[in-house]
């Protein structure tokens, strides 16, 4: 659940990024990003806190993919992609990332393999199209 919903306000689309960018944390880490002992203290959590950077937990992420996921989780719905295919752009584009300070707080600078990179970005293109797709049969099936 996205942090202005446990507020009680009407989501948008920027709900949706919110909870795949909660799914890119986990497939990333290994881990939920606010790991709590109940759903309370974690939706305060997530209202008030920002997720430990994933670069902390796995090294080897590459800083553009860290900080698309971390843009997705991003307490404030002004502050993520407004649509998944903006989501999409930036994980084809990794380029094009501009990184904010949070991402290389606590990381290593060692040059992550080419290899381990395309593996991690080809899985998150993947299932961004997923998301996608099952975007566009959603408003069709509303019609």
């Amino acid at each position: 659940m996205a942090p202005e919903q446990i507020k009680g306000h009407r989501g948008d689309a920027r709900c949706d990024i919110y909870s795949l960018g909660a799914i890119l944390y986990e497939m990333l880490t290994g881990q939920v990003p606010f790991p709590a002992e109940n759903v309370y203290t974690a939706m305060r959590m997530k209202v008030h806190h920002a997720p430990p950077t994933p670069r902390r937990l796995r090294p080897e992420i590459p800083p553009p993919l860290e900080e698309v996921v971390l843009r997705a989780l991003d307490s404030d719905p002004h502050g993520r992609p407004e649509t998944a295919l903006e989501l999409r752009d930036l994980l084809a584009h990794p380029d094009s990332v501009v990184l904010r300070q949070r991402s290389t707080q606590g990381t290593s600078t060692s040059r992550t393999p080419l290899r381990t990179v395309a593996t991690l970005l080809g899985a998150i293109l993947g299932f961004a199209a997923m998301f996608w797709v099952i975007s566009l049969i959603g408003s069709w099936m509303l019609r």
